[in-house]
């Protein structure tokens, strides 16, 4: 689940940087039997529960490595401040903001050594935690 995930996050962000406009998801829930073939890449179980790559699709946020830095990269669920916190010594530290509206990309380039757990919040929304390096 946490792969599907990090996939379906990281995917999104290649999206962003190759200019693709659209991205059409296949089966928002889990494909139920009789089926010769189960697809399970829907963001809901069959059940309707949500899965983590629910929280990804909804709020995507990704650390890559972009030449002699690290980008931030993700999308805004609702439109408010977004920041971007850093985990060190067991405590969140904000290492970017962004003011955006609903949907749209927050970007930022940081230095490529900051490693460690990153993840965005805006208002009672929080993406999930992207390990960096």
């Amino acid at each position: 689940l946490k792969t599907q995930a990090h996939w379906l996050e990281q995917a999104f962000y290649v999206f962003w940087r190759e200019h693709v406009s659209t991205v059409l998801w296949y089966l928002v829930r889990d494909q139920a039997p009789p089926y010769t073939i189960n697809y399970a890449s829907g963001v809901y179980f069959r059940n309707g529960r949500k899965k983590p790559s629910f929280t990804a699709y909804h709020f995507p946020l990704v650390v890559m490595r972009k030449g002699s830095h690290a980008q931030i990269w993700g999308i805004a669920p609702q439109r408010g401040l977004i920041k971007v916190q850093r985990k060190i010594h067991g405590r969140w530290h904000v290492v970017a903001r962004f003011r955006r509206r609903e949907g749209a990309v927050f970007a930022r380039l940081i230095p490529r050594g900051q490693r460690g757990a990153y993840r965005a919040v805006v208002g009672r929304q929080h993406s999930l935690v992207w390990n960096y390096g």
